[in-house]
């Protein structure tokens, strides 16, 4: 590995009573893989691509297989950067280039995977999978990483304060780094305010985000699993809301693991303290001392230091498989809208007026509807690849 050079002494300010770790570990991993292909493989997958593009013609519906003796999906569609097939569940997303003749396979660890079982174990029950789906490996060396992304959560009310434009004032990057380097700032609510700090914008360098975890689960992934996670691990709030959680994220890129020989995932092991700890130091946020405007000799900020005084502890310890509860939920969200539409067809015959005594004839229209549906079977094949992993965290 390339050691760490010219890199400043920097002071540590205490973290605590500002900020505490409630866990971390891995939420992306992702490695290129030199594997044959079998053309018998190529054809199932084909096969598969071709009826799920069939079976939803907008083509946002994958198909089941078994692939490697594990239940996955085929998406009806390639992905950019050449991948002709895109196979996944809620733990892995795999992904193959038809054209290339060598590492025309990637392999994505999911998040939710990752935090159920650990990498040790997806990555041992993958080259199983690889195998049994009929793929040799090309020689000894045939996995890489190709992406590694570690996750802090950070629970500190005094950061949720401290979270507004003039923080980016206080970012320091080290003379080590690329002078291209662009710092990203996006806002929600009130101006005043930041949800994301994002360091870097090359994803095959280095980049490291701050941000609203809490927020970003309600708005965007949906991971409430994380909560759970959270508990479990001591967080337990004054008033029992769950507030003020943050994610440091640190997003190790292709270029970054090369520049540092970073080829093999027990590589990736044995210097992942080094690495995060360069990481935190080369891009990191620092605290104002005095009237001293020169920011390199600030000490590390306590939300970084937090993070980086922990770089050397391992990730947790997995959360086992997680049912997140989401079928009750959808259950109820659809009955809900079964509801509003009868309601809608009611008013409509009655003119205007909703009559009570019209409910039994449209529930008699809709089971008609229902039974003499000549394509009835394929609608229903859609709905459950549609709910298939429902109640997995994803």
């Amino acid at each position: 590995m390339r050691p760490l050079r010219d890199l400043p002494v920097v002071d540590i300010v205490d973290p605590a009573g500002y900020a505490s770790l409630i866990c971390q570990g891995w939420d992306t991993y992702q490695e290129a893989v030199n594997v044959e292909v079998p053309q018998s493989l190529a054809d199932m997958l084909d096969a598969a691509k071709t009826r799920a593009a069939e079976m939803d013609e907008r083509g946002g519906q994958a198909v089941s297989i078994d692939f490697g003796g594990v239940s996955m999906q085929v998406a009806p569609y390639g992905l950019k950067g050449g991948i002709t097939w895109a196979v996944g569940n809620d733990d892995y997303l795999i992904m193959i280039s038809r054209a290339a003749r060598d590492w025309s396979v990637s392999v994505r660890y999911l998040a939710a995977g990752l935090w159920e079982y650990g990498l040790d174990y997806l990555m041992e029950r993958m080259e199983g999978i690889l195998c049994d789906a009929g793929m040799t490996p090309k020689g000894d060396d045939w996995r890489r990483p190709s992406r590694a992304d570690w996750a802090f959560d950070i629970y500190s009310p005094a950061f949720t304060k401290e979270m507004r434009p003039e923080l980016v004032n206080q970012l320091c990057a080290h003379s080590s780094t690329k002078q291209n380097t662009e710092l990203q700032v996006s806002t929600w609510g009130h101006s005043c305010r930041l949800e994301t700090l994002t360091i870097g914008k090359d994803r095959s360098g280095l980049q490291i985000q701050v941000y609203d975890k809490l927020r970003e689960i309600k708005e965007a992934s949906g991971k409430t699993w994380m909560i759970d996670l959270w508990r479990r691990e001591g967080l337990n709030p004054p008033d029992d809301e769950i507030r003020d959680m943050w994610r440091l994220e640190v997003r190790m890129g292709s270029d970054f693991l090369k520049d540092r020989n970073i080829r093999a995932y027990a590589q990736l092991k044995e210097f992942l303290p080094a690495l995060l700890s360069e990481a935190l130091m080369t891009r990191r946020l620092g605290q104002p001392q005095g009237g001293d405007s020169r920011k390199r000799r600030w000490p590390m900020h306590p939300m970084w230091a937090r993070a980086y005084l922990a770089t050397e502890a391992s990730a947790m310890l997995p959360l086992g498989r997680y049912v997140t509860g989401a079928r009750n939920a959808v259950s109820d969200q659809l009955a809900a809208q079964i509801a509003g539409t009868i309601r809608s067809r009611m008013v409509l015959d009655g003119m205007g007026e909703f009559r009570p005594g019209d409910f039994d004839q449209v529930m008699k229209d809709v089971r008609e509807i229902l039974l003499s549906d000549q394509h009835g079977p394929q609608k229903v094949e859609k709905a459950a690849e549609r709910y298939r992993y429902i109640d997995e965290a994803r």
